[in-house]
């Protein structure tokens, strides 16, 4: 199935909806770019890079990924919303290096809509084809800085990559020389001393510059020129406010043969499970096909049924829109997390396999697919509890929540000391219960890095700090039940996209393979502390006062081996479990 507006999708839309779709994106773009002085003097409009619009879908939250960001710029050039510039026409690219200008349709939309805003700089002196901040007002009236994007970053860019190159040079003639202080540098500061030292300054000061300009690092920034420097606010100033993000689905779900099919009679009682059972439980597979189950038969019914004006409001909830979301981005996971093609074997150590690979972007992807020994509830506590990362995770000495949104939904800071440097990541985690369908039953956890939480800034990095991106981050935590020896298995995969300099394949696969490779059996060790009878650890203390472990994952965790037939362990006592659910 095609991921593209203009196609069926699980969230159908008619023709008439998805071009107004399109026509809101394009004003969006358009009222953040920057027209080039000689541009306006000529009547032209504005130039902009693909790259730079895609990059402002995806801060803005209109999208969440660079893929439906393309996907929806190549859409606006099919409505004939944006057109190549003339530089590019004779050479096709890919959507993100070819130049666009705004079709004549928006320019007039422009003015009509946005009377006296032409996006002239008002500091006299826009940057040539950016997109850069400006004063808008928001909902409330209240202005709000928009994201600044520089245009030209040559020098800086090729100055970093020197200094790159010499610091990856300087960074493994010392592991070579001091291999045992910087392998064993796990929970605690690493030590450097002489030319360690210089190479961890030296690539500690490239990797500062190249990812303060995707808005990872803090100490001053990289003045004007940097790209997104400031966490960005844009989904505030959307002028029809979250309408337009929510009315933006995700396009990159394979097709469902799951949905069930419903009779319109049926479609009142199926929104009531959604909204009171499914969606509190976060099982938002489960939720999201039911919502496309009444979607479709209200749909067939047609707009003037009875059942279908009553339900219409019932189905425009922020709980169904959020349920909207969440429904494909968990299925598209559960598929990456099953599947193997395209990685490149890395190694395989303690029933561990670590895969690795570039995408087409540069971004760096790793895969850790291994056996966690203990209880699944202690599997996914150990995951949840983000604060408590520094208890386990290797290289992490500090980690700490910002924001809890619910059971299921976290915000958390964590990092440390590692071979390149000090480092901390900022995550937003949330959730998915799949447990009810015992064929490819599992909890999830997904989540990424964010730049703000509901318009609130994060506290800036330390000195010499980089903060890390991480684009996407997939957690299975599957129940195998009792192996031979009468341990308690349970299946546990890690997909993770970071955003990182260019260093050499081998360097970034040494250094991530000390991390990843060791990651599920210090889960393990973990766990087995956690789960010891009377054990006083910090995650013991937490998943035994906390009701969402007892009362909600151990049940369904009980409820799914049953179902499939599995022997487990009482978690904390050590008793097994028949597959009668008795103990």
């Amino acid at each position: 199935m095609s991921r593209s507006l203009s196609t069926e999708s699980y969230f159908s839309v008619s023709p008439s909806e998805r071009s107004e779709q399109l026509r809101n994106v394009s004003m969006y773009l358009r009222s953040v770019v920057l027209y080039n002085p000689k541009d306006q003097s000529k009547g032209k409009p504005p130039k902009f890079r693909g790259s730079d619009a895609m990059e402002v879908l995806i801060t803005s939250g209109l999208v969440d990924s660079e893929f439906d960001a393309g996907e929806i710029l190549e859409e606006l050039e099919k409505d004939g919303l944006v057109i190549p510039s003339k530089g590019t026409l004779k050479s096709p690219k890919k959507v993100e290096e070819r130049k666009f200008r705004f079709s004549e349709e928006v320019v007039k939309r422009e003015a009509g809509i946005i009377e006296g805003l032409n996006a002239v700089d008002v500091t006299g002196s826009p940057a040539k084809g950016s997109i850069a901040s400006y004063n808008s007002p928001t909902k409330a009236g209240r202005p709000e800085k928009r994201v600044e994007w520089g245009e030209d970053v040559g020098a800086e860019e090729a100055l970093s990559g020197k200094m790159l190159k010499f610091s990856v040079f300087v960074i493994a003639v010392g592991a070579l020389l001091f291999p045992q202080e910087l392998a064993g540098a796990c929970g605690g500061a690493l030590e450097v001393e002489g030319i360690k030292l210089l190479g961890a300054f030296v690539l500690g000061i490239s990797v500062w510059s190249v990812i303060g300009k995707e808005g990872g690092n803090g100490g001053g920034g990289g003045g004007g020129k940097s790209r997104a420097s400031e966490p960005s606010t844009m989904r505030a100033s959307i002028d029809d406010g979250s309408e337009l993000q929510t009315r933006i689905r995700s396009m990159s779900t394979p097709e469902d043969p799951k949905i069930p099919v419903l009779d319109i009679k049926d479609v009142p009682k199926m929104i009531e499970k959604i909204t009171n059972v499914l969606i509190p439980e976060y099982t938002w597979i489960e939720a999201g096909r039911s919502i496309i189950a009444c979607d479709n038969a209200m749909k067939k019914a047609g707009s003037g049924h009875k059942i279908v004006e009553k339900c219409k409001p019932l189905m425009e909830t922020e709980a169904i829109h959020d349920a909207r979301k969440r429904y494909p981005k968990c299925l598209k996971a559960l598929g990456l997390l099953d599947l193997n093609d395209g990685w490149k074997f890395y190694k395989d150590e303690n029933n561990t396999k670590v895969y690795s690979k570039y995408d087409e972007k540069g971004n760096f992807w790793i895969k850790v697919d291994g056996i966690f020994y203990g209880n699944p509830t202690t599997c996914a506590s150990i995951w949840k509890e983000g604060d408590l990362f520094k208890e386990w995770f290797p290289f992490v000495s500090h980690s700490e929540f910002f924001y809890k949104e619910s059971d299921a939904e976290i915000v958390f800071r964590y990092g440390g000391t590692n071979p390149l440097g000090k480092s901390e990541s900022i995550l937003h985690g949330w959730g998915c219960s799949h447990m009810h369908d015992p064929s490819d039953g599992c909890f999830l956890i997904l989540g990424g890095s964010v730049k703000e939480w509901r318009g609130k800034p994060f506290p800036k990095p330390g000195f010499m700090v980089t903060r890390n991106w991480v684009n996407d981050l997939s957690i299975l935590v599957e129940p195998l039940g009792l192996n031979s020896e009468g341990e308690e298995e349970v299946r546990n995969v890690l997909i993770s996209s970071l955003k990182l300099p260019k260093l050499p394949t081998w360097f970034m696969e040494w250094v991530l393979g000390k991390v990843f490779i060791n990651l599920v059996a210090a889960m393990s060790s973990c766990g087995k502390k956690c789960d010891a009878e009377g054990s006083v650890t910090p995650h013991a203390l937490r998943t035994r006062s906390d009701k969402f472990y007892s009362d909600f994952l151990d049940v369904n965790f009980d409820e799914f081996k049953e179902k499939r037939g599995l022997k487990g362990k009482k978690r904390g006592g050590g008793q097994t479990i028949e597959t009668n659910g008795h103990v």
